[in-house]
């Protein structure tokens, strides 16, 4: 299957992802391993900015995580359905 990003989101990851090893996840701030699933991720919160690009690495789970949340936090204020 097909990676739902582009290249140019998979351009950065490949330049980020060898300098992250080792060094704390923006989002958690333990240690980044080579053994760990790691993503990029985005300072801005697509949700906050959907023009947002990726620019940082990031735990795969502290990633989803912080999307989910964003995306709760964001749904609150929209009407779930249109009236």
């Amino acid at each position: 299957m097909a990676s739902p990003y582009g290249a140019e989101h998979q351009k950065t990851k490949a330049r980020l992802l060898p300098k992250a090893y080792g060094t704390p996840c923006p989002r958690c701030k333990k240690p980044m391993l080579r053994t760990q699933v790691l993503e990029l991720g985005h300072s801005v919160d697509l949700v906050d900015d959907p023009t947002s690009v990726g620019d940082r690495i990031e735990h795969r789970s502290c990633n989803r995580e912080a999307g989910l949340i964003a995306g709760q936090k964001h749904s609150r204020y929209k009407p779930s359905r249109d009236w």
